[in-house]
């Protein structure tokens, strides 16, 4: 079984560069073409390996090879539609504008090479999604049992960064020194290399110098959004199991599985499906509910679901509403297991 020609560091043939170089002025050369390629695939795995080792993974996973494979056959076959394209529509100003008018067919080779680009840029994307899959999560989930100390951790991280860019700002602004000190400083205190010193030093479009003023507010918004949610988790934490009932079924608010559940008596009608997903509700056939993570936008997801109102934390009777007339039910309230990373 011969192996493909882009899986090679000379994947273009003698035939390919002479058909190019029918319709152009700048003839390409074979060995530029495949020393360039060659580089492309070189560069683009040394890119993943280094983001792997990042992620502590001496290994080429792969899922990932498959991806850089599938990018390699992406850039080898834009320039085979580049071939096609010219082909389909010989450039005018070599064939000449009456035999162009003639014989050319724009809108089809247009057609060749955005396939080909579409599927280039579909190859990026898969081969930057295989590699986050093998790195840190980015977002931190609330069912994680270190979901706190991961959030305490990019807080105390984000703090930092803050005094970091106002030491910065403060050493920068310094009307009584010049460059060159402001470069020492910025490095021996702020741990910021030259180059990027010199970058900081000098104004934008705006005459602004150092860290605009928006890195620092906008920072100063995410610690506190990062401070109100470990709030969230903790009070989310302390927060009592309840089931009760609606007209036909029930809900659950599970505090050791971190879900709300909710469960019909017999198959919903297709607008009440239609309107568990549009609420983030997912099916989940091994226990038969309709779930989703725990938390007050999904206890108010499951109110607009099923019409029933929620309990206080003191106070687990609620009322139900299901077309008649509201009465008091009696709700199976459990005490949370702890969870790990939540402080009691």
């Amino acid at each position: 079984m011969s192996v493909a020609p882009y899986n090679t560091d000379t994947p273009f043939t003698a035939d390919d560069v002479a058909r190019f170089n029918r319709f152009t002025h700048f003839p390409k050369d074979l060995q530029k073409e495949n020393v360039s390629f060659a580089a492309d695939s070189a560069r683009e795995r040394a890119q993943a390996e280094t983001t792997l080792k990042g992620y502590g993974k001496s290994e080429m996973p792969d899922d990932v090879s498959r991806a850089l494979e599938r990018l390699r056959k992406a850039r080898y076959q834009i320039f085979t539609a580049t071939i096609r394209s010219r082909e389909l529509a010989p450039p005018w100003s070599v064939v000449g504008p009456a035999r162009y008018s003639e014989h050319a067919r724009p809108e089809r080779a247009h057609r060749v090479m955005g396939r080909a680009f579409d599927e280039y840029n579909a190859a990026k994307a898969t081969l930057a999604h295989r590699l986050q899959r093998h790195g840190p999560p980015l977002t931190i989930r609330s069912d994680d049992a270190t979901a706190l100390a991961q959030l305490e951790a990019k807080i105390a991280a984000a703090q930092k960064a803050q005094e970091r860019m106002k030491a910065t700002n403060r050493i920068i602004r310094d009307a009584n020194t010049d460059e060159a000190w402001k470069i020492g400083r910025l490095e021996t205190e702020c741990g910021i290399k030259e180059a990027h010193a010199r970058q900081l030093l000098k104004p934008d479009f705006a005459g602004r110098t150092g860290f605009a003023g928006f890195e620092l507010t906008n920072n100063a918004a995410n610690i506190r959004r990062m401070e109100d949610r470990v709030k969230a988790l903790v009070a989310e934490s302390h927060r009592e199991s309840v089931t009760f009932q609606f007209s036909g079924g029930r809900v659950e608010d599970h505090a050791a599985d971190c879900r709300v559940r909710i469960y019909h008596d017999e198959k919903p009608a297709a607008e009440v499906i239609t309107k568990l997903k549009g609420h983030g509700f997912h099916w989940t056939p091994s226990l038969g509910c309709w779930q989703r993570l725990r938390n007050n936008a999904a206890r108010h997801a499951a109110t607009v679901v099923t019409g029933v109102n929620w309990p206080k934390a003191e106070a687990p009777e609620i009322v139900a509403d299901d077309g008649v007339e509201p009465a008091r039910l009696k709700s199976t309230v459990t005490a949370p297991a702890p969870r790990a990373g939540i402080a009691p």
